[in-house]
């Protein structure tokens, strides 16, 4: 009996001993605040860099085109099956070229947010449930920058290249087509 009893008060005191060292261990593993806003920082660096170096040549990346919003991505979707591919592909390509040109200006305004995040806005992105918190931290963020950035981008698409000539033409052929609801 006193050897049970001896038994179990050994097998308890390196039990409850383990969890003191387990404890121990879990901490020093456990990364500091430091270390996970560094690690998220890291984290968006690399994938803006994946999403820059994807847009970087968007004719050699079939993935990367220029997304008519809403009721214009109706009109393209028609002026494809009726076999109009090469007059939609042209604005397409025009649009998608802008979107090229928009993405290659936003890299350094990407870069310096991640650079400027504060620890306050790296635990608000990581202790959350809004699964959109980044996204929104970007746009608070960068909204001003971008919009001077951009600017010249969509002028020159629009108007120096003449890709609102181009949809206006889309367009009107598109309202020319009979039996099509509106």
């Amino acid at each position: 009996m006193k050897r049970l009893l001896l038994g179990i008060a050994l097998s308890s005191t390196m039990f409850l001993s383990s969890c003191d060292t387990l404890k121990k261990i879990a901490d020093s593993i456990t990364p500091s605040e430091f270390e996970m806003i560094t690690g998220l920082k890291d984290a968006l660096s690399q994938g803006l860099f994946r999403s820059f170096d994807a847009f970087a040549d968007p004719n050699g990346n079939p993935l990367v085109r220029f997304a008519f919003p809403g009721d214009a991505a109706k009109i393209e979707k028609t002026l494809h099956d009726l076999g109009l591919d090469k007059m939609v592909n042209t604005v397409t390509s025009k649009f998608t070229y802008a979107t090229s040109s928009a993405v290659s200006a936003s890299k350094p305004i990407f870069l310096n947010a991640v650079k400027r995040m504060s620890i306050r806005d790296a635990v608000s992105i990581l202790v959350t449930d809004n699964t959109h918190a980044a996204t929104e931290y970007f746009k608070s963020a960068m909204t001003p920058e971008m919009m001077v950035a951009f600017r010249p981008i969509v002028d020159s698409t629009i108007k120096v290249q003449g890709a609102a000539k181009e949809w206006t033409s889309l367009v009107t052929v598109y309202n020319k087509i009979p039996f099509i609801g509106k």
